[in-house]
């Protein structure tokens, strides 16, 4: 019977230990971490619709240019490919920036962290992926409304 007890504790420490090991990314997708969970979502949500909006706003300023563009014979993919560029400029200095900016107070935020480095390269690569592809998703629709310009009606309006 002890020996039943004994190993089934030395079981679930070792379960336990196991699951503490992955990094705090995966660990903030445990049903216990809501807080955690929620607040990433909203600040990835917040992130897409500031880049949709400030895209929406550029594409419509920039409809005559997509016109001309179409009426000269660019193609609809590198009219996406222009609007999906200018996208990733700010949002690519930004992810630069938001790095280093990071990196620099690891002494400082080590002792707040539990069980994970503050230069976490499994945290820093999913977010960095999670926010380029949160950056393409966005980008993408006013990307497909600029390619879908009719030329006839833009130099109408000109």
């Amino acid at each position: 019977m002890a020996r039943l007890c004994m190993g089934a504790s030395a079981d679930l420490g070792w379960r336990h230990e196991h699951r503490d090991r992955r990094g705090s990314f995966w660990r903030s997708l445990d049903p216990g971490q809501k807080p955690s969970r929620i607040s990433w979502i909203a600040a990835l949500v917040l992130a897409i619709l500031g880049v949709y909006g400030v895209l929406a706003y550029s594409v419509s300023l920039r409809t005559p240019e997509f016109g001309i563009r179409i009426a000269l014979g660019s193609s609809k993919v590198s009219l996406i490919r222009v609007v999906l560029l200018e996208a990733l400029m700010p949002v690519g200095g930004g992810l630069a920036l938001g790095l280093l900016a990071s990196l620099a107070p690891t002494r400082a935020i080590r002792s707040l962290l539990y069980e994970t480095s503050p230069a976490d390269p499994a945290s820093i690569v999913a977010s960095v992926g999670i926010l380029l592809a949160a950056m393409f998703v966005a980008a993408f629709l006013p990307a497909y409304r600029a390619s879908r310009i009719d030329p006839i009606k833009v130099l109408r309006a000109e």
